[in-house]
């Protein structure tokens, strides 16, 4: 019971909080780019971007291995970062079942990486973020 009333709080909540999360976003954006090579994942064309997650494509040509190598850097200053979920036709519970591949989800999971967005984040903790993310690629 408590959980339902939480839950409808938030609810009540859930425009501030979508709002907030796309301050997040652009505020990683503006930090990040003129950084080459990184795009921060935008509204989709036929939508808008519901605010749950910020996330960020690495180009593998200019920065080969760099999901990994940034999430592994981001752990000592306390920050957690996660790859981008696993295609479903990757994970051995769906190994025999039919799927339609283009590749998108493949090149997602390779080259992304999901960022802290969290609401009580302020907008220099996501600077912060962002200057560690360019600081490790400057290190090459």
């Amino acid at each position: 019971m408590a959980w339902a009333a939480i839950g409808r709080a938030q609810l009540s909540r859930l425009p501030e909080i979508v709002e907030r999360r796309r301050v997040i976003r652009e505020v990683y954006h503006s930090e990040l780019a003129d950084t080459d090579g990184i795009e921060v994942m935008g509204d989709p064309p036929w939508g808008r971007w519901n605010g749950w997650i910020t996330t960020i494509r690495f180009d593998p040509r200019t920065w080969p291995g760099a999901p990994a190598r940034i999430r592994e850097a981001l752990e000592p200053y306390n920050i957690e970062a996660r790859p981008m979920w696993k295609p479903m036709h990757q994970q051995p519970v769906f190994a025999g079942a039919a799927s339609e591949l283009t590749g998108v989800a493949d090149a997602l999971f390779a080259e992304g990486l999901c960022l802290p967005s969290g609401t009580g984040m302020s907008d220099g903790d996501v600077m912060r973020v962002a200057a560690i993310i360019k600081n490790q690629l400057e290190l090459r």
